[in-house]
């Protein structure tokens, strides 16, 4: 921990270093009012802030601007109430207010949103939930060592998938009585609510077929998850008049466009626990020039998407980080609303 002075200056420094995005000399520092000390012992707290890598300078300036770390010590230690106006973001969701919209609306209206308050660049990334229900099940034998998983669903969809086992089947009955097992576990159930099937029947044979079948059918869920999810980004204009060089505005310019990058990206930060991230924490360029704040979405304990916002390491932490929550929060409110589901 820094002590007080240092802790000053440093949040003296970051602040304005996130006002204006150029190098902070030790005389502005020494001016502002909290500082209470001369320009020469703000220099010397400067050097060693430096030496303890909270600060930097660019080559040619006197002046200095926070590293990572710096940025990194200023989010968690030197705010202590984050503040912005929740009458101000509740104004903006009444246009979510006025009717029951569908969700895929919903969540594109919130990155635009987002982006608006923010001035940055916003991702909102959410599930759509599937309603088709399972209305036939049937396994077929192909061969000894091969079997046809099919079904057919309320949308009118029917599924066909090949099992290869692991060892031949031997008893005639054996895919009359997995195939009732499998009917108990997944037959009219909605696809969102369907878990990978697991049964302990005490029949070695039934429970080794049942498990073949599900491992499959595991996999298949997974893909229909992956395509019912939904990603929005809104603000990329903002790319450009926040970062530089020109490089990596190209750069970031073109992972927004891929999607499952960002999504891959942002998944690996939520598993980290990580709501703010800066610089190097993020990996290597582009994302190591950006700031990344985030917030995940849940309904009844289950996540249904996560939104964010990208900028650049000297974001307005300040605003940013409640306006972020605030907007998670009113969206798991929609979301509950109009799925008839409470949270948890």
């Amino acid at each position: 921990m820094l002590d007080e002075r240092k802790a000053s200056i440093l949040k003296a420094v970051v602040n304005q270093f996130i006002a204006t995005g150029q190098p902070v000399g030790s005389n502005h520092i020494a001016s502002e009012p909290e500082i209470g000390v001369s320009p020469a012992t703000v220099r010397a707290e400067m050097a060693v802030l430096e030496q303890e890598g909270y600060l930097t300078h660019p080559h040619t300036s006197a002046g200095r601007i926070p590293t990572d770390l710096g940025f990194r010590y200023f989010v968690d230690n030197l705010q202590q109430s984050w503040t912005v106006s929740e009458v101000e973001i509740d104004e903006a969701f009444k246009f979510l207010k006025s009717a029951h919209s569908a969700l895929e609306k919903i969540l594109k209206e919130t990155s635009r949103l987002l982006a608006e308050l923010t001035g940055l660049t916003a991702v909102v990334v959410g599930q759509i939930p599937d309603m088709a229900t399972v209305k036939s099940v049937q396994l077929v034998e192909l061969n000894k060592l091969l079997v046809l998983l099919i079904l057919v669903l309320s949308s009118g969809d029917v599924e066909n998938m090949e099992v290869s086992l692991t060892k031949e089947i031997t008893d005639e009955t054996l895919i009359a009585k997995a195939e009732q097992h499998i009917k108990l576990a997944i037959l009219n159930k909605q696809i969102k609510d369907i878990k990978p099937i697991n049964v302990n029947t005490g029949d070695r044979e039934i429970d080794w077929l049942v498990k073949e079948v599900s491992e499959v059918f595991h996999n298949y869920l997974a893909r229909r998850k992956e395509a019912t999810r939904r990603v929005f980004i809104d603000g990329t204009f903002h790319v450009a008049q926040s970062f530089s060089p020109a490089e990596t505005v190209e750069e970031l310019l073109r992972l927004l466009e891929h999607h499952y990058l960002i999504v891959s990206f942002l998944q690996a930060l939520v598993e980290k626990g990580k709501e703010v991230s800066i610089g190097k924490e993020n990996g290597e360029s582009p994302w190591s020039e950006c700031a990344v704040i985030l917030t995940s979405c849940a309904l009844a304990g289950q996540s249904v998407g996560m939104l964010g916002i990208l900028g650049p390491r000297r974001i307005n932490y300040q605003e940013v980080i409640p306006t972020v929550k605030i907007v998670g929060k009113k969206l798991e409110e929609k979301v509950e609303e109009i799925s008839g589901i409470k949270g948890s």
